[in-house]
């Protein structure tokens, strides 16, 4: 995989310069956007296979080359809260993707993995609502939502979100073992062997 991406980098390269070189300016947008596809694409390689200091170097290049992107922002965060651990980068990288994308639900909720991650569970809160007012469909938005709530010992709070996401995805068993470690929590022990 990594030398297929390296080749259709290389060759969307020549396809660039050459294109400049005539000076067909409307080539340009769409040749950098794929440019940066194939860098991301790359990166994701290398993450997969624990190179993570390759895959933040791609990450980087395709943000260079496709600034406005989210999707780069987002993936090089991911890298740096979940495999580097330097969390205050990875807070500013998504925070630069809600900006370009504020729209889009997933990017919020990832923020707010974040904080949750480093336990500042009102932001995790804030981010994971917002997330569920913008992808009101999407059960992982509940379920991470309760587990905060879980947390904090708001454990009504976390009940409810809980079964919004098993009305959501009734096939979703950990929704299920979580709602009932929520019971065990408060010594609701038949409502969790109910479950």
């Amino acid at each position: 995989a990594i030398e297929a991406y390296e080749k259709a980098i290389e060759l969307e390269l020549k396809k660039i310069e050459s294109f400049n070189s005539i000076e067909y300016g409307f080539y340009k947008t769409d040749d950098y956007y794929f440019l940066s596809s194939y860098h991301w694409a790359l990166a994701n390689v290398y993450a997969k296979i624990e190179e993570y200091s390759k895959a933040i170097e791609f990450y980087k290049k395709a943000i260079e080359l496709e600034p406005n992107d989210g999707r780069n922002y987002c993936s090089l965060a991911y890298v740096y809260a979940t495999k580097i651990r330097e969390y205050s980068k990875a807070i500013e990288l998504y925070e630069k993707a809600i900006e370009l994308e504020p729209g889009k639900g997933s990017n919020y909720w990832s923020l707010a993995n974040v904080y949750d991650d480093i336990k500042e569970y009102s932001k995790a809160i804030e981010f994971y609502k917002k997330a569920i007012e913008l992808e009101p469909n999407d059960e992982s938005n509940y379920c991470s939502l309760a587990h905060v709530y879980a947390e904090i010992k708001e454990y009504s709070n976390a009940i409810d979100l809980y079964q919004n996401a098993i009305e959501l995805e009734p096939d979703e068993s950990y929704n299920y073992v979580f709602l009932a470690y929520v019971y065990g929590d408060i010594e609701e022990y038949i409502k969790a062997i109910e479950l």
